[in-house]
């Protein structure tokens, strides 16, 4: 299997020409389905992705600051983490 980028190019090539003759193939859809944990400081929403092949653990949590300006102070999400289990690709 050759690869560029982690990418499996002989995969590729044969999608593209499986898409052509039937378009419709070429639309995916993935479903996510997964638990919010309200729990502070751990992440926030975990989910099983599947995918052919097998399936992944997906883990989101936001990271959130305090602005402080002149008007008073608001909140922003200025960081996002999003963690797959390696091990399970």
């Amino acid at each position: 299997m050759h690869k560029i980028n982690n990418v499996n190019i002989e995969g590729v090539k044969s999608f593209e020409t499986q898409i052509k003759n039937d378009s419709s193939a070429a639309r995916k859809t993935q479903s996510v389905e997964g638990e919010w944990i309200l729990e502070e400081g751990n992440t926030q929403f975990v989910s099983k992705i599947k995918f052919e092949g097998g399936e992944t653990e997906f883990k989101a949590r936001h990271q959130i600051k305090r602005i402080h300006n002149k008007g008073g102070s608001r909140y922003e999400f200025f960081k996002s983490i999003f963690i797959l289990s390696e091990d399970k690709l």
